[in-house]
């Protein structure tokens, strides 16, 4: 009787010792702390309650591919399993700070493109008073050189530089505040774009614009990736991605808003301010400034633990510190390039190519735009997502590579069919294979950098970004003058395809290697690690 007794105990004890995972993060099976099932000679373990769970520990198994448990493991294989192709509902509350972030992404990208979309207006056949109406380049007097210098550097050297340090702020301010607050500032400075007469009121306005529009994008990034998970962040980062396409449509439709309907260039710049208003209150009642999670996605991160330099120079020095973050930051630099000067020039080309198109521009350019680019955003985060379940997070990596590569060949024919709709064809089939890399490339990103580097990461992505992106409106800007070539399709035609073609085809060799590297056994055993 009382060797049963002795059993029964033991049993009793073993069936409530806590569970916990094994050692090796790829066993997924739970083992008694302190007993052995096969060994009932020994000593029973004592009793001890059950730890908490925590969302820190949820945050950093999820991190390491290890699901946390907290009963028995009988039966854990198949609930495991089913857990992860079904992933957990992304709340409401997500979608809805998703929604007003993509609002003021929008009004960020409208305003900003709208200078250029203004500038290129057709013209031809007006008086000089109706052109200087309805177009900032006829209004202002502007040259080419002077017109570079506006839509890229002049624009993104406080957007830059200023961007760093709204990093840092979204790492310890209210980021609510700082998205609903640049957005009314950003508004008034294009409220006071709408009354410049020259180019240094112009350039005063647009760097004002540089400033305030950085204060937005890096306390985003830091919500998505603390509101979405890493099964859901590549698409939540596309969708957030489609402010770029959505405002870039609505500023080639402004072209038809400033002709067409009496408001000019100037009206529309002052509607435009008031939209952005809107939106900013509209995101200050709704957006709700989360809690911040202490863990990251940094493998080596302990709790309370805290880096040892606190400085920016030493935030960017950490950031930067794995080899596939400097891969990243490259190829994203160059392929910001491509987009920039594209932006810049496009308009410029199809006036010039094209002068007897000049609202149908609008409305497809507007289409392409708005949808391809929108179709391609949401493909890309979709399609990486997927790649990564099967393949891990290194996967991500091919779709911008893929599509930077198809996006140069398409704008290759885009721009030398002399045929206006078979050019517009091909302009939405380089939309749709080369916009699609902003969701995947912001989630590999994401998931380099523990959750205290976020905002400081996003700021640094976009600083590279911008300053490598505005070189290529100045540069080719400077190269037309010299050759006295631009105003000529052609002159136009081979510099776009030299910059941004050029600047596709090192894109994706970039992000080539950067799958390469993510694939190396050593750059697995940095200090951080990616979403899976």
């Amino acid at each position: 009787m009382s060797a049963v007794l002795a059993k029964t105990a033991v049993k009793s004890t073993l069936r409530r010792a806590p569970s916990t995972p094994c050692a090796s993060v790829r066993c997924r099976h739970t083992c008694a702390r302190g007993a052995s099932p096969a060994a009932p000679s020994s000593p029973p373990a004592p009793m001890v309650p059950r730890a908490r769970l925590t969302l820190a520990h949820v945050t950093r198994a999820s991190n390491a591919n290890v699901v946390p448990v907290e009963g028995e493991g009988e039966g854990e294989d198949s609930s495991e399993s089913k857990d992860e192709q079904q992933p957990p509902p992304v709340p409401l509350r997500a979608w809805l700070v998703l929604a007003c972030l993509l609002a003021c992404s929008v009004t960020n990208q409208w305003d900003r493109a709208l200078f250029s979309y203004l500038y290129a207006i057709p013209t031809d056949g007006l008086t000089a008073d109706a052109a200087a109406f309805i177009s900032i380049g006829a209004d202002l007097q502007l040259t080419t050189t002077q017109y570079g210098i506006l839509s890229g550097l002049a624009f993104t050297v406080l957007y830059a530089t200023a961007g760093l340090y709204a990093g840092r702020l979204a790492d310890s301010f209210d980021r609510r505040a700082l998205v609903a607050g640049g957005c009314f500032l950003w508004s008034g400075a294009t409220a006071l774009f709408a009354t410049v007469h020259s180019f240094p009121g112009a350039l005063f306005a647009r760097t004002g614009l540089g400033l305030f529009e950085s204060l937005s994008a890096p306390a985003s990034f830091s919500l998505i990736a603390q509101y979405f998970d890493d099964k859901t962040r590549g698409r939540a980062n596309s969708i957030f991605s489609l402010g770029i396409y959505l405002g870039g449509a609505l500023a080639s439709l402004s072209q038809i808003l400033a002709k067409d309907t009496g408001l000019g260039w100037r009206g529309t710049y002052a509607a435009l301010a008031v939209v952005g208003c809107g939106v900013a209150v509209i995101t200050l009642g709704v957006v709700k400034e989360p809690a911040r999670l202490t863990s990251g996605g940094a493998k080596d991160q302990k709790d309370g633990e805290t880096t040892s330099d606190e400085s920016l120079f030493g935030s960017v020095k950490e950031i930067l510190k794995p080899t596939a973050a400097k891969v990243l930051f490259l190829a994203s630099g160059v392929r910001y390039m491509a987009g920039y000067t594209l932006g810049a020039f496009l308009p410029v080309y199809y006036r010039t190519a094209f002068p007897d198109y000049g609202t149908q521009f609008s409305v497809y350019n507007a289409l392409i735009v708005g949808g391809c680019g929108l179709t391609s955003a949401l493909l890309g985060g979709a399609i990486a997502d997927r790649l990564a379940a099967g393949g891990g997070a290194r996967s991500r990596a091919l779709v911008p590579a893929f599509g930077a590569f198809t996006g140069a060949g398409f704008l290759f024919l885009a721009l030398t069919t002399d045929n206006f709709v078979l050019s517009m064809v091909f302009l939405g089939l380089e939309y749709i294979c080369a916009e699609n890399w902003f969701g995947p490339t912001l989630s590999l990103l994401q998931g380099l950098v523990p959750q205290n580097r976020q905002g400081t990461a996003s700021s640094l992505f976009l600083f590279v970004g911008a300053i490598l992106g505005s070189s290529g409106p100045l540069i080719l800007g400077l190269v037309l003058d010299s050759l006295g070539t631009a105003g000529t399709a052609e002159g136009i035609r081979g510099g776009l395809l030299a910059a941004s073609g050029g600047a596709y085809l090192l894109c994706s060799l970039g992000f080539g290697t950067l799958y390469n590297v993510l694939g190396n056994d050593n750059d697995k055993e940095k200090p951080s690690s990616l979403p899976s």
